[in-house]
């Protein structure tokens, strides 16, 4: 949770806007240790963490004024449930429905930083999840059935693009738009 904060604290400075992610951060920690454990992304933590950065983010628009970023925020957040609660659709016991209700969180907080942000987020938590969860396969030796919690992989990805845009950007850069660009 400290270097969450302290990554937090360095991207984003004394604004309001640090306000509602060190919410969302600190919300991402406890949802990610309680889904290891317990397999289960608790409403007690992931809906007043959603209820308390909104209105911040609202008012972090204001104050900014950067209703864009609201929008994107609000477009994203939607999006990520949308497309989440789809692949539970398609496959319930692949995906529990906390996920679902968490790529509502995670999309907003990672659409904040525009579209481009979120989608890279949402790729980063699908790559470190195939990664992680090979990984745990590997070490304990489980089959295709074994449940693996992926809160933490939602929560890695989008701490990474919500702390690291920038960097990430202009490291991906030649990927995305080819080297002479």
């Amino acid at each position: 949770t400290a270097l969450v904060l302290a990554g937090l604290a360095v991207r984003f400075g004394a604004t309001v806007g640090l306000a509602a992610y060190a919410v969302v951060g600190i919300a991402l920690v406890a949802i990610s240790v309680i889904d290891v454990e317990n397999h289960i992304v608790p409403n007690r933590i992931l809906y007043p963490a959603a209820f308390l950065a909104a209105p911040l983010l609202v008012v972090t628009a204001a104050v900014e004024h950067r209703w864009g970023s609201l929008w994107h925020a609000a477009a994203a957040a939607a999006i990520g449930f949308v497309a989440l609660f789809l692949v539970h659709f398609a496959y319930p016991r692949g995906m529990g429905f906390g996920d679902v209700r968490l790529a509502g969180l995670v999309g907003g907080a990672a659409g904040w930083m525009g579209f481009r942000a979120a989608f890279l987020a949402f790729f980063l938590m699908f790559l470190f999840g195939s990664i992680g969860g090979i990984t745990q396969l590997l070490v304990t030796g489980g089959g295709r059935r074994t449940a693996i919690g992926f809160a933490p992989y939602m929560a890695l990805g989008t701490v990474t693009v919500v702390i690291f845009t920038m960097p990430l950007f202009r490291l991906l850069h030649p990927f995305v738009y080819g080297a002479g660009s």
